[in-house]
This record gives C-alpha cells, sequence and structure tokens, in this order.
C-alpha cells in the first residue's frame, strides 16, 4: 500500500543550489519543485493581518501600510518580515499589533 504522507520543503532561492550539493536533496528537488515568485501587496497585507486576526489579534492599518511598502520588490524581504512581525507581536498592545511595536523591533 502507497503511503499518503507528503512532505512540503520550502527552500529560499539563495539556498537551492546547495541542494544539490547533497544526493536526499537534489533527488528530492529534481522533479517536484514550484517556484514562487514574490508577493503582491494584497497578498503581504493578508499575510500580516490573517495570521493576527486567527489569534483574536487586531493589526493597526498603519502597521499593514509600512512593511507592505518596505517589502514590496524586495528579494529576501519575507523572511525579515516574517521576524519583524514575531517581534513586534512580542510587543504588542494588548490584543493589538502596533506601528510603535513594529518600530520597537527594528523594523526592516
Amino acid at each position: 500500500m502507497e503511503s499518503r504522507l507528503r512532505v512540503l520543503l520550502a527552500v529560499r532561492a539563495d539556498f537551492y543550489g546547495r541542494c544539490a550539493e547533497h544526493a536526499g536533496p537534489a533527488s528530492a528537488l529534481r522533479d517536484a519543485n514550484a517556484l514562487v515568485g514574490p508577493m503582491s501587496p494584497t497578498e503581504l497585507r493578508a499575510a500580516i493581518v490573517q495570521p493576527a486576526a486567527s489569534d483574536g489579534l487586531s493589526v493597526e492599518r498603519a502597521l499593514t501600510s509600512r512593511p507592505v511598502d518596505e517589502v514590496a520588490d524586495a528579494p529576501g524581504g519575507l523572511p525579515l518580515l516574517s521576524h519583524v512581525l514575531l517581534e513586534t507581536w512580542r510587543r504588542r498592545r494588548g490584543k493589538t499589533m502596533t506601528l510603535a511595536g513594529y518600530e520597537a523591533a527594528g523594523g526592516l
């Protein structure tokens, strides 16, 4: 019986070549890969607001605008955005993620 287990491996473009140095990852990536381009401003806003909303938090409107402007068209910006949003969450005010918390975290 064939297993229904599937594994998703996400590799940043700047590390893709390193996968070719090892037989296992090179084999796995050879015939099963999908190139994911940059996110649109709408997708970036959703990536900021939706996870917060699913945890019952709100996000100041100013907090959605600044990171979207800073990350749009910035190669490698998404991992930085992820990190700064975690740090912003740690600096939230009650149940609200704020621009002040984002700036206190250092922004992008």
